[in-house]
């Protein structure tokens, strides 16, 4: 299990540690200077994540932790050296591309499945109509609705995933919106840690399952 330091809960902003750490990644924050060098002092990160305004201090940590990764985000005001720098409003993809090079690993957001369910969709300020949820991952959706959906709008979604008693409702905002198709993605912006953990589970299950489905016969024997 790889261990990672945030300074400020900012550059988090889009990530949760549940879903890090499903994926080998342990993650702990630290607000300030002072409490970055007591976490590293206590805890050995593989790797810290700071604005590119604090690179020094993660020079400094370095003088404890040689081997320590440090991933800058914003733009860089001295030659210092990193192992990655990512310029400010940095999409989650990107971070996560450039974290999982200097650890060694794959990071991706989400594994995305097809999927054929219903959802109630309530847009702000209109009224719940149903659409059909066609693509599924624990950081959003995409669905096929014959209401449409303006980019930037809020929306409130309910789905119920097979094999699971009570629904999931996670609110979103609309990403992209393409009228022509009736088809419009949404990215989660407030999930309930449950409920993201069981979309999860679910994804995972299901491409587990087709997998296995398109494996040769001769492979299963």
């Amino acid at each position: 299990m790889r261990k990672v330091l945030f300074v400020t809960n900012d550059l988090l902003a889009g990530l949760s540690a549940s879903f890090l750490d499903r994926r080998g990644v342990r993650v702990r924050t630290a607000d300030d200077e002072d409490s970055a060098r007591e976490v590293c002092d206590a805890w050995h990160p593989d790797a810290v994540v700071l604005p590119a305004a604090l690179v020094p201090l993660g020079q400094t940590l370095r003088q404890g932790l040689p081997n320590l990764r440090v991933v800058a985000v914003g733009e860089m005001t001295e030659d210092t050296e990193v192992d990655a720098c990512l310029p400010a409003g940095a999409s989650v993809d990107e971070l996560l591309e450039q974290l999982g090079s200097v650890l060694g690993m794959l990071l991706r957001r989400s594994t995305r499945v097809d999927v054929d369910l219903i959802a109630r969709v309530k847009p702000g300020g209109a009224a719940e109509h149903l659409a059909h949820v066609i693509r599924l991952s624990d950081s959003g959706l995409l669905l096929e609705s014959e209401t449409e959906l303006a980019q930037g709008v809020q929306v409130a979604v309910e789905l119920h995933l097979p094999g699971h008693d009570e629904p999931v409702a996670p609110r979103g905002i609309v990403v992209s919106s393409d009228p022509a198709e009736q088809r419009y993605g949404v990215a989660f912006s407030d999930i309930e840690p449950s409920h993201r953990e069981a979309i999860a589970v679910y994804v995972e299950l299901q491409t587990a399952a087709r997998a296995e489905s398109t494996r040769p016969t001769e492979d299963k024997e």
